[in-house]
């Protein structure tokens, strides 16, 4: 989530990354979340330019729960450029288990698997430059970046809540303390219909808030979600 899709700034990111040594690690608790979702969820998004709000492309994101891990996959088309992701999570807790991402299409094409273990993320990237492995420190309430626009749904949302987690972004190889705030309620209007929202800010302490749009009413729906580049409007969903 924290990361731009499709931006060339993250591939120079993850180049930069490879080779450092790891990041110290947070103190933190463990985060106690439980899944929103009952079952297999699919997401059709219409992606918008934030300058124009004219369409630049479609996604899709899909939730597959199972008794041993929840699986969430995401899909995303602008021009030629494809954005693969998938997410491995606790099927209760939520917290991280391992991922795969790859991006193809575009003059800078990568790909990554991560894994998460006893608070230690690896990860093995292909890259233009060649083949990457390290590893970094990740705290206890770390929340993987590719699976966080559906965990989030997991927090008690409401009118004034706040909490603070660490976000990992594996593609660049960062840790970054962030924060949820609940602006309050709003009722929005896209493709899919109109829904009551809480308005969720996320924060990650340079000034690079990010807004999520949650459906009140369980499961809490991801309705809309604007990165600050790019806007994700929520077409058509199922169950």
């Amino acid at each position: 989530m924290l990361m731009k899709w499709f931006l060339s700034a993250l591939l120079a990111a993850l180049a930069a990354a490879c080779g450092t040594s790891p990041a110290p690690s947070a103190t933190s608790n463990e985060l106690k979340l439980s899944p929103p979702w009952i079952g297999n969820e699919h997401f059709e998004y219409n992606l918008l330019s934030d300058e124009t709000g004219s369409p630049i492309g479609s996604g899709t994101i899909e939730v597959r729960p199972s008794s041993n891990a929840t699986t969430i996959e995401h899909r995303y088309q602008i021009g030629k450029v494809t954005q693969h992701i998938i997410s491995i999570v606790d099927p209760q807790r939520l917290n991280p288990i391992s991922g795969e991402q790859q991006i193809t299409g575009s003059q800078n094409d990568f790909s990554l698997v991560t894994s998460y273990q006893n608070n230690v993320l690896t990860i093995k990237a292909t890259t233009a430059q060649g083949e990457k492995d390290f590893t970094i420190s990740v705290a206890p309430d770390s929340i993987d970046n590719d699976s966080v626009l559906m965990a989030l749904r997991a927090f008690p949302l409401a009118d004034g809540y706040t909490t603070s987690f660490n976000t990992v972004v594996g593609a660049s190889a960062l840790q970054i303390k962030s924060t949820l705030t609940v602006a309050g309620k709003e009722t929005i209007t896209v493709p899919a219909g109109t829904f009551e929202t809480y308005k969720v800010t996320l924060g990650f302490g340079s000034g690079s808030d990010q807004i999520t749009w949650y459906e009140v009413a369980a499961p809490h729906r991801l309705i809309q979600y604007d990165n600050g580049q790019n806007k994700f409007v929520l077409a058509k969903s199922s169950p």
